[in-house]
């Protein structure tokens, strides 16, 4: 038959309860304070020692990269032989206002008449400029390759392919 007790070995190692305190509710005794305070006085101490033994070493440290910096060449040296300093980049502020003013420009470009004071060009509205090349009509080189004129054995894009891919006509 198997033991249901507990073991009595392992419950001499936990502190017993009081009986004042299942009355309360609530443990009444502190925890020991000695081994607290005696921890915390250790980790003070190995601080003040690992800081003590590193500020010396810090020091050398300093006085040995001192010795091994070099001067700086007086040709590298800003304001040396009239040599300045290149202007500091101007930053955009806002650049949501700078783009909506650069949108606001072209908006209003595209839709009036004008002419470039630079080159001479005259701009009109993008609509009258769509309006009068559908007019007058697109370009078209002559001899080139069209869906009527081709033979059987001709290579052209396919309409859904955008010229990416071509097929056979004709089969």
């Amino acid at each position: 038959m198997a033991d249901t007790k507990p073991h009595r070995e392992h419950d001499d190692d936990r502190d017993p309860v009081s009986p004042e305190s299942l009355e309360a509710g609530y443990e009444k005794k502190d925890t020991r304070t000695r081994p607290v305070l005696v921890t915390g006085l250790a980790i003070t101490v190995i601080v003040l020692v690992v800081i003590a033994l590193a500020y010396p070493f810090y020091n050398v440290l300093n006085r040995y990269a001192a010795r091994q910096d070099q001067p700086a060449s007086p040709l590298v040296a800003p304001g040396a032989a009239g040599r300045e300093l290149p202007p500091t980049p101007n930053l955009q502020v806002s650049p949501r206002k700078d783009m909506d003013a650069y949108r606001a420009y072209e908006d209003a470009r595209l839709a009036s008449y004008g002419r470039d004071a630079k080159t001479g060009r005259i701009h009109i509205p993008i609509g009258k400029g769509i309006e009068k090349m559908l007019k007058k009509g697109y370009p078209v080189r002559e001899g080139g390759p069209s869906p009527e004129a081709a033979g059987p054995d001709t290579m052209l894009p396919s309409v859904s392919s955008s010229g990416r891919m071509t097929e056979m006509r004709g089969k």
